[in-house]
């Protein structure tokens, strides 16, 4: 560790300072920069505009499977089916070649979460720290399912700060503790909307690449 700077790329916002640490060590903000203009699919464009801003179930990694995990899939698929979701799914790629979603359900690939998020309700995700910091980034609740120790401790960050329902283990999945935690998200979304919108606003105060540029050049 540098005994001249220790940059942590999170928002004060988010995390609190640590009074025993020593001056090199610095809470940054989030580093990110807004992507260019994203041009979406005429596919994905008239979903979106058919009905209302839908669920995204984004898994990230996890969900790029060795193997079809259809069973998972289908605990989701009929989950918002009963919640009367309309959903895009990124990931379950093996999975969804021979599972045929229904037409309020969509599978896309890549696409910016700085675009794709601002068209969703409600993130259902990991809690990898990007996809943590991108849902506060851009102000959008989550329901967390943390897979890995680093993604339950982001998971319940989150929820401490009241922009996330209660974590859901990823090894316990069900039809219906997924459908539970979407009505939780329900009842409870215009706070939880409102609180991520807010922390968004304030990261956004913050200039974390911008002051971290600044910072490594001072002691170049």
């Amino acid at each position: 560790m540098s005994q001249k700077l220790d940059l942590v790329p999170i928002s004060k916002f988010v995390v609190t300072r640590s009074p025993y640490w020593e001056d090199q060590h610095i809470l940054t903000g989030y580093w990110f920069e807004e992507e260019e203009v994203y041009s979406p699919s005429e596919e994905l464009t008239a979903f979106l505009k058919s009905g209302e801003k839908p669920v995204l179930l984004a898994l990230g990694a996890m969900s790029f499977e060795d193997k079809a995990e259809t069973d998972k899939l289908d605990m989701f698929v009929k989950a918002f089916q009963k919640a009367g979701c309309r959903a895009i799914i990124q990931g379950f790629q093996k999975s969804l070649e021979e599972y045929k979603l229904p037409e309020t359900m969509m599978s896309v690939g890549s696409v910016p979460h700085s675009w794709l998020f601002k068209q969703c309700s409600f993130v259902i995700h990991h809690c990898g720290f990007g996809t943590s910091a991108a849902t506060m980034i851009y102000g959008i609740p989550s329901i967390p399912v943390p897979h890995v120790l680093d993604q339950m401790g982001f998971a319940m960050q989150l929820r401490n700060l009241n922009v996330a329902t209660e974590p859901l283990k990823a090894k316990e999945l069900t039809e219906e503790n997924i459908y539970n935690s979407i009505v939780q998200m329900q009842d409870t979304y215009d706070e939880k909307s409102k609180n991520a919108k807010e922390i968004s606003d304030k990261i956004r105060t913050e200039g974390g690449l911008s002051e971290t540029v600044q910072l490594i050049e001072s002691v170049i």
